[in-house]
């Protein structure tokens, strides 16, 4: 029976990444973290770095996926 995870949006982790996720180094906190980058950057992605687009993708506000961007390095040079 094939294992997967539904997440809003329609989108759903097939039983790998379930399996990944429940696996994950740092606990819950860390697959939760790595998640939100993923989808924060696909939306970007998706939006072609349009923040407002990208936002409205994720069902959040600018304001907060800006402030998230800022707190996982995204789009920042190194």
């Amino acid at each position: 029976m094939p294992r997967h995870v539904s997440l809003p949006g329609g989108r759903s982790l097939g039983a790998s990444e379930a399996d990944e996720a429940l696996g994950h180094a740092d606990g819950l906190d860390g697959a939760i973290r790595d998640l939100e980058i993923r989808l924060i950057q696909e939306s970007l992605h998706k939006a072609m770095w349009n923040r407002s687009d990208a936002a409205d993708l994720l069902k959040i506000s600018r304001w907060t996926l800006q402030r998230k961007m800022d707190k996982y390095e995204i789009g920042k040079k190194r």
